[in-house]
């Protein structure tokens, strides 16, 4: 198996993505991001080439081999044209770009009264355990959660939605909660204050659980993962509206004991939105990773220092160091991911950036929780969820950005050159 398939299976297994040995890698001090050649869709005011169209008002995304061509390919969640896309990375030539192969656009299924279904958040895993690349997609205005099973070759067979209840559903997190080896999905429900638990029969089929984590003020990001170093998988849960995480123990039947909560955030006009799962002290445990944003009205000024990328660094024997790292990572924060952009074996962050300031963040981690100056990169307008992936095989990862008023995906790839043969396809769970 190589170094790069026992990453992908490590990742799902353990919920968390970690870096490669530096051992094993090819460091570059300087890396730099530049938009692939080609087009796919872009066209005038769409942030020039390297831009593809997605379906209208895209709010997440994940990354996976859909068609297993061995070429990375993206899924957006797109709220305002009610669908989901995928499109499928170029293999000949490898070189980051999208525009080789017609794209697939999937309706979710309408609900009456509901102004739509509004598909928000977006995940995959293996639902049926066939081996081929599924789905998970929550609709925020119908509230249910629709599994998507992919066939191996790009197409998919969409499932009977799942009701998850109460109003405006936002984000997946996929984990086997009742511990009978199928991935089972949370999903957090913002209006409504809580989060459901719908557990998967082995064919994707998905019926919720009886028990419903309430209480939680407007929750929006969640993960999956053993945070608690029992074989349980537990869930953290970001509530906004009350600028905590509640990371809730699993009991490995479907059912949770009572949270532990961590203050998020450094001044109150702080708001946390998203949360990850990713080992940035190389300790073989998941950090959370969270992203802090204080909103500006009207593209205002001055922007606050309070937009951070919040760490909460695991401790020896379970869960999480109360008080967190805050990072810097750019204005009007609205999503945080990882990778080892620059392959010296600490795992670098990815923050987002949406509302006025159009820009992607990369911050380089040196090791010893220590991180550099981030690094701006203009977007193609208006980003808000960023996924990483190695997109044109170099061995470093590249990311890419979602710009939900422009209904595109842009491309970045890493300039880094390849001088080894190692290889990290870059899954993220938590996208």
């Amino acid at each position: 198996m190589s170094t790069s398939r026992i990453l992908s299976v490590a990742v799902l297994a353990t919920g968390f993505a970690a870096a490669l040995p530096a051992a094993a890698q090819s460091v570059c001090a300087e890396p730099s991001f530049a938009r692939p050649p080609g087009s796919f869709g872009g066209g005038p005011g769409q942030g020039g080439y390297s831009s593809f169209h997605v379906g209208g008002s895209p709010m997440s995304a994940t990354v996976a081999d859909f068609d297993r061509d061995g070429q990375l390919d993206i899924a957006t969640a797109n709220l305002g044209g009610d669908s989901v896309s995928v499109r499928f990375g170029n293999n000949n030539p490898i070189d980051g770009n999208f525009n080789q192969r017609a794209g697939v656009d999937i309706a979710m299924p309408a609900s009456p009264g509901t102004n739509g279904s509004r598909p928000y958040g977006i995940t995959h895993g293996l639902m049926n355990n066939d081996a081929f690349v599924d789905l998970v997609v929550v609709n925020r205005n119908s509230n249910t959660a629709v599994v998507l099973l992919g066939d191996g070759s790009g197409g998919f067979t969409q499932l009977a939605p799942a009701a998850i209840g109460g109003g405006y559903a936002y984000h997946p997190a996929l984990g086997d909660f009742d511990g009978d080896g199928d991935l089972d999905v949370a999903a957090t429900q913002n209006a409504s204050n809580f989060v459901r638990i719908l557990i998967n029969d082995g064919q994707g089929v998905l019926s919720p659980h009886p028990t419903t984590l309430g209480g939680i003020n407007a929750p929006i990001g969640i993960v999956a993962g053993d945070m608690l170093g029992s074989s349980a998988v537990d869930l953290a849960v970001v509530a906004s509206g009350s600028d905590q995480v509640y990371v809730y123990p699993g009991n490995g039947n479907g059912t949770f004991a009572a949270p532990t909560i961590l203050d998020a955030v450094e001044n109150a006009i702080a708001t946390p939105i998203s949360v990850q799962l990713h080992d940035m002290d190389n300790d073989g445990r998941g950090d959370l990773v969270v992203a802090v944003r204080v909103n500006r009205a009207n593209g205002g000024e001055p922007v606050s220092p309070y937009n951070r990328i919040a760490i909460f660094h695991s401790l020896p024997g379970g869960g999480f160091e109360s008080t967190p790292l805050f990072i810097a990572a750019g204005p009007d924060m609205t999503h945080a991911t990882a990778a080892d952009f620059d392959r010296d074996g600490h795992l670098d962050l990815l923050g987002t950036s949406a509302a006025f300031a159009f820009i992607g963040n990369v911050v380089l981690n040196s090791g010893a929780r220590t991180y550099d100056a981030p690094i701006g990169h203009d977007a193609a307008g208006n980003p808000f969820f960023g996924v990483t992936g190695d997109f044109n095989q170099s061995g470093y990862p590249d990311f890419a950005i979602v710009n939900q008023p422009s209904n595109t995906v842009t491309v970045y790839i890493n300039q880094c050159a390849p001088t080894d043969p190692i290889f990290d396809d870059g899954f993220d769970a938590a996208d």
